[in-house]
């Protein structure tokens, strides 16, 4: 993406008409490309096309050095003051600039909406069809890079999942479980680990299936990009009772 030129396509439905912009920029916020485009009918979809950008000024500025750095971002601009409006218009320039003087200030009109989906960023100077997505299955195992949860698929976390909504383990003392887990698809950088308990949903919690005790300061051990060692607890907990608990792991890009 970064030594080529490229192109952005996406679709947007605003219930306000006038001119909106989209806007590149660097990690550092010292670079920025910027394209106005005007919304003529409200309420209707339509495909914003950014064709031949330049390619990204990367001698410039900070754009990350670390995968789990920031890159760039993409901006659809629904409102900027003056200190963010710059005349210059489809070319990289210096500063942190992302709208002109003609940017429609979506939220002074009370109610309005805005929609967008289908985003493609993509190599080369012309915005090629939407690539159709791989299929449920295929793209749950894709986003298992970046989010995982022990879950149903469409249960939400914190939810209240006993049974076999949840996961079963033992405890081997008053504030640990003798058990670990292991991801079946590496994460991206070792993931933010948020358990839950399983009776109330309460973070940072599990539950005590025996004697029905709420366990706090639920934490994960030794975690890596594989998996995780151990769970520990705060306290309350006992030696050998069944354990019910869920929990989230996060490796997102910010």
């Amino acid at each position: 993406m970064f030594g080529s030129t490229t192109s952005l396509g996406v679709y947007v439905r605003s219930s306000v008409a006038g001119t909106f912009a989209l806007a590149l920029r660097n990690q550092g916020l010292t670079q920025y490309y910027k394209q106005d485009f005007n919304v003529g009918t409200p309420n209707v979809w339509q495909k914003l096309s950014l064709q031949n950008i330049a390619a990204m000024p990367t001698g410039s500025g900070s754009w990350g050095t670390l995968e789990s750095d920031t890159s760039y971002r993409i901006g659809i601009v629904l409102g900027a003051g003056s200190t963010f409006q710059s005349s210059t218009n489809a070319a990289w320039a210096s500063g942190n600039n992302f709208a002109s003087s003609s940017q429609v200030n979506l939220i002074a009109t009370n109610g309005a909406t805005f929609d967008i989906c289908l985003i493609q960023h993509e190599t080369g100077p012309v915005c090629t069809p939407f690539q159709a997505d791989d299929g449920l299955p295929e793209t749950v195992i894709k986003c298992k890079r970046y989010y995982r949860k022990s879950y149903e698929l469409g249960t939400f976390a914190g939810s209240i999942a006993l049974g076999s909504g949840a996961f079963h383990l033992a405890a081997n003392t008053t504030t640990a479980f003798a058990f670990g887990g292991k991801f079946e698809i590496p994460m991206r950088v070792a993931p933010t680990m948020t358990f839950y308990n399983a009776n109330t949903g309460a973070s940072g919690g599990a539950y005590d299936d025996t004697s029905g005790a709420n366990l706090t300061g639920v934490t994960g051990g030794n975690i890596t990009t594989v998996g995780y060692e151990r769970i520990t607890y705060t306290a309350g907990g006992t030696a050998g009772d069944s354990i019910l608990a869920n929990y989230t792991a996060e490796a997102g890009l910010t």
